[in-house]
């Protein structure tokens, strides 16, 4: 029994030790069943489709210190932006009228501290075609518009009727220095607008030209526009004459409407002359003989006679286109005249060159663009930076 127990035992034991030697010799698919397999592997699969990152408290914490700070920072740089805007508008110039019409921001000031206010003119066309959109500065006092340069009238004196221009950059016109005198009437300080200039050119035949006019003979003024059409002078051959020009820039109590002689009549303190015979011809009056003349009788000159014995007008007179009986005009005498009736032609202080003197039209029609704003005019005022900084603000650099 003994040593069949213990023969039994022993092989039990050689039997366990073969059964392990052959699971351990088993393929790796016999150990682990297929169920859980198929588990590690869709779980390996899984992993790979969602590969990302795992968020950690300390990242949470990390954004939201940066998201914090960035709001803040853009908060505190919006609040700063909007300070400076509200300072910077405070202390910029804007003038308003009696309706509280805004016409825009004072870009700058002229010598009296007149703001000027840009206006655009959409409706003008430029030299190649195109729109032009031609910028003036219109200064706006508390009474009236003004402009650098003049508008013209020269069928009244008293700014009224069709008004013209001077072409861009016109400091002097022919015989003209009229425009290139300022508003302290010295020939030179300036009567002509360069921002116009640097934008249609100068000279004649260039566009456009702008300025204040008079509204009727009157304030607060009008703006006026070159055209292209020339502007003609009459000039009173036997008068003077005069024209009537708008200086808007000029310091005026009342309209600043002034006139300016530009012709008088010639010096012609020799009277008609009669030498009796056809002027060429052999014969003529003689020294002392009285001839009938327009207005009474003349006596006959001996001048008359020239170095050969013909009939010849003296020196300081000329025969007339119309001569037919030996009349002579004295020299600054109309050309035309006729027998015993010298007209005198005028000396002209005004001859533009021609294409520098154009006509001028109401920008806008009628109405004129200016015509809806009211005077008086003002400005606005600074707004009060309590609340925005501590001290008040002077100014912004």
């Amino acid at each position: 029994m003994w040593h069949n127990h213990h023969s039994t035992k022993a092989l039990a034991t050689a039997h366990n030790i073969e059964g392990v030697t052959a699971l351990a010799n088993l393929p790796a698919r016999s150990v682990v069943s297929d169920s859980t397999a198929d588990r590690l592997h869709a779980k390996g699969r899984l992993l790979e489709r969602q590969r990302g990152f795992i968020i950690t408290t300390t990242m949470v914490l990390v954004f939201t210190v940066v998201f914090i700070g960035l709001f803040v920072g853009f908060s505190l740089v919006i609040n700063a932006w909007v300070k400076r805007e509200v300072v910077q508008d405070s202390v910029d110039v804007y003038v308003v009228d009696a309706n509280d019409q805004v016409l825009g921001k004072a870009v700058s000031f002229d010598e009296h501290e007149t703001p000027l206010v840009p206006f655009v003119d959409y409706d003008v066309t430029g030299s190649s075609g195109n729109l032009a959109n031609y910028r003036v500065l219109i200064g706006v006092r508390d009474d009236r518009f003004t402009s650098r340069e003049r508008v013209y009238y020269p069928d009244s004196t008293n700014c009224t009727g069709q008004a013209c221009l001077f072409v861009p950059s016109t400091e002097t016109s022919g015989d003209t220095s009229i425009n290139s005198e300022g508003i302290d009437q010295i020939s030179g300080t300036g009567g002509v607008s360069y921002q116009l200039a640097t934008q249609a050119g100068g000279g004649a035949g260039t566009q456009y030209n702008y300025a204040i006019g008079s509204s009727s003979g009157g304030l607060p003024g009008q703006l006026y526009r070159q055209t292209a059409q020339a502007c003609t002078v009459t000039i009173n051959d036997n008068t003077d004459t005069y024209l009537s020009f708008w200086q808007s820039q000029r310091v005026s109590a009342s309209t600043p409407c002034y006139t300016e002689l530009i012709a008088t009549p010639a010096d012609t303190t020799q009277t008609t002359l009669r030498c009796g015979g056809n002027i060429g011809s052999n014969t003529c009056c003689v020294q002392g003989q009285t001839v009938q003349g327009p207005s009474g009788n003349l006596l006959c000159s001996d001048s008359c006679v020239d170095d050969s014995g013909n009939c010849a007008c003296p020196s300081g007179y000329f025969a007339p286109g119309n001569n037919a009986s030996g009349w002579c005009c004295p020299d600054g005498s109309d050309p035309s005249s006729s027998n015993g009736d010298c007209q005198q032609i005028a000396q002209t202080f005004f001859q533009p060159t021609a294409g520098t003197f154009i006509q001028a039209e109401s920008v806008g029609g009628n109405p004129n663009i200016l015509d809806s704003l009211a005077p008086p005019f003002t400005v606005t005022q600074p707004i009060h930076p309590d609340g925005f900084q501590a001290n008040p603000a002077q100014g912004v650099e």
